[in-house]
């Protein structure tokens, strides 16, 4: 066993209450980025192809990044920053590789509000060591797509709702309607494959939330708002009898458990 192989471990915890650790090719890059060196890992940093050998990993550029710390190492820092940075720009499905970014403010203010939460993340963990920035080192890709939901959702309002949740079979197939409504969820440049494990997963996550959250889920999701002063139209608050208040917190509160149970995953 060498010094490269013994790696401080992450302290977040699951919702099941285990300790979240990284994937065996983050910790297996994170040694060959101790043992080559910086500069041989900034030269790599630059490399976008994800199919190159050489390709390393953003789990591999927040770790080096916290470590850059303990060691005092600012320039490597900005340095590393930088490229995670550029990378984020790069994740948004309106990115146009040679376009110097977006003109829509509504696009321009949802890039600053993911790449605002990362940088106060990282600004937290430098100050003191932040549990949450734990999880980009476990799913780099997967905590930012989560971050650009939050940003769509808080930028372009309940966009996120829809109808029937399934076709009522035996395999409870997604419907049109379902499909293009948990998409919405994200407005992401998903591929087919990941497009489907996202939606199914989403689905059994609603489906292992308490009742009352659920129920406030699946009115979302079919178009109800959540109150009304037309006494024409059925709100969520009059159907379930309670305040406002109480539906926004349900919704607050089911949402994060769907957002950590999709991350558990």
């Amino acid at each position: 066993m060498t010094e490269y192989d013994e790696l401080p471990p992450l302290r977040k915890k699951t919702l099941s209450g285990h300790v979240q650790t990284r994937r065996a090719r983050t910790v297996k890059q994170i040694q060959r980025a101790k043992a080559h060196g910086y500069a041989n890992l900034l030269e790599r940093a630059e490399i976008n192809d994800r199919s190159s050998p050489d390709y390393v990993v953003s789990e591999v550029l927040v770790f080096m990044m916290r470590e850059a710390k303990t060691h005092n190492n600012r320039a490597l820092f900005d340095k590393l920053f930088l490229v995670l940075w550029n990378r984020i720009q790069r994740s948004f499905p309106w990115y146009i590789p040679g376009r110097d970014g977006t003109e829509d403010s509504n696009q321009l203010q949802m890039e600053d509000m993911v790449l605002d939460n990362l940088g106060a993340l990282i600004a937290n963990d430098q100050a003191n060591y932040d549990e949450d920035l734990d999880y980009y080192e476990v799913s780099f890709d997967q905590a930012i797509k989560f971050d650009r939901i939050d940003a769509w959702r808080s930028v372009m309002g309940p966009a996120s709702k829809c109808v029937s949740m399934t076709t009522g079979d035996e395999e409870e197939r997604l419907t049109a309607e379902v499909k293009v409504a948990l998409t919405k969820l994200a407005e992401d440049a998903f591929v087919e494959n990941e497009e489907k494990i996202y939606l199914k997963e989403s689905l059994r996550a609603i489906g292992q939330l308490p009742e009352k959250e659920r129920e406030v889920m699946l009115y979302m999701m079919k178009q109800y708002p959540i109150e009304s002063n037309d006494p024409s139209v059925m709100s969520i608050s009059s159907i379930l009898g309670c305040t406002p208040k109480t539906v926004q917190n349900r919704l607050k509160s089911a949402r994060s458990k769907i957002k950590n149970m999709l991350r558990e995953e």
